[in-house]
Order: C-alpha cells, then structure tokens, then sequence
C-alpha cells in the first residue's frame, strides 16, 4: 500500500469525524446556531422543498442558491470522495476542496471576521439543538476562543491529507 493510498483513508476518516461527530463553529443570527454536518442532513428537505423562500433568506439569486447548495452537498460526498483515492488521484483533490474551504473560512472568521457571509451560509449546516444534550455531536471548544471548535481543525487536517493523497496517489487518474 502506497503513502497516497494510506493517506487517502486517514483523510476520509477525518472528514468523516470532523463532518458527523464534531460541531466546526457555533454562529448567532436571532438564535445560536451549532454548525456541522448533521444540521445540514437535518435541513436537507427544506433546503429542496423551499428554494425560493431560502434564497431570499441568503439573499442569493436562485442558481447561486442552487450552486450552493451543490457545493455543499459536495461536502457532505467528500468522505467517500476521499476513500476513492484508494484506487485514483483525482477523488481525493475533488473530496479536499471543501473541507479545506470550510475549515479556513471559518479560522479566518473567527480570527479576523471577515468571510461573515460565507459563514452565513453555513447556517445550512447549522441546527439549534444538538442529537443529545451534551453528547453529540461533540462540542471542544478552543481555549480562549468559544466560536470556533476542534471539529474545524480536523477538517483541515483532512482536507490537506486528501490533498497530499491526490498529489501522490497510485498513479491513475
């Protein structure tokens, strides 16, 4: 098994768990809003079901609307895209795009503020409540800094694992 191959799956199961275990931001707009990937399976349906009224809400045009949430949903495949990189190069460079987006908006948000409508839409991830008070998904918040978590910095860990996997990856695109 090669370096690329064995990176490729760290990375998917960093994404995996930095995506579905660990909250990335919490955000408030009129309510705080706890951002990661469980909140966006939880909107799914009124994301499809009300495009119209959400772009309003995002203050987008409907094919940005739409383009977004195609990105999104790209995220949501990375793990998968990642784990393809067992067999080609070009998965894991397609699955490293949006964690790596995501993870550094929300560090330069949180550091320096700017990216605020960015983060914004990122409230398609968010959800008010958690699965389990307490439990799940898993809030570590970073010392000295309540907005941002340890569910980013893994998904930059993954992302730029899927990067280095494509880039050495075993052979094929």
């Amino acid at each position: 098994m090669k370096g690329g191959q064995i990176l490729s799956i760290i990375a998917a199961i960093l994404t995996l768990i930095a995506t579905y275990i660990f909250y990335w931001i919490s955000y408030e707009y009129i309510d705080l809003y706890y951002i990661n990937g469980i909140g966006f399976f939880k909107n799914i349906g009124d994301l499809f079901t009300n495009p119209n009224s959400n772009a309003v809400f995002y203050g987008l045009p409907l094919v940005f609307y739409y383009v977004i949430l195609v990105l999104f949903i790209l995220m949501m495949a990375s793990p998968i895209l990642q784990l393809l990189g067992y067999k080609t190069r070009l998965a894991p460079l397609l699955g490293c795009i949006m964690p790596l987006l995501i993870g550094i908006m929300i560090l330069l948000y949180a550091t320096f503020g700017s990216f605020e409508v960015f983060i914004q839409y990122l409230m398609m991830f968010g959800d008010i409540e958690p699965l389990a008070e307490g439990a799940f998904p898993i809030t570590i918040a970073i010392e000295g800094r309540n907005e941002y978590y340890f569910g980013t910095y893994m998904l930059l860990a993954a992302g730029v694992f899927s990067l280095i996997a494509g880039l050495k990856g075993p052979g094929t695109f």
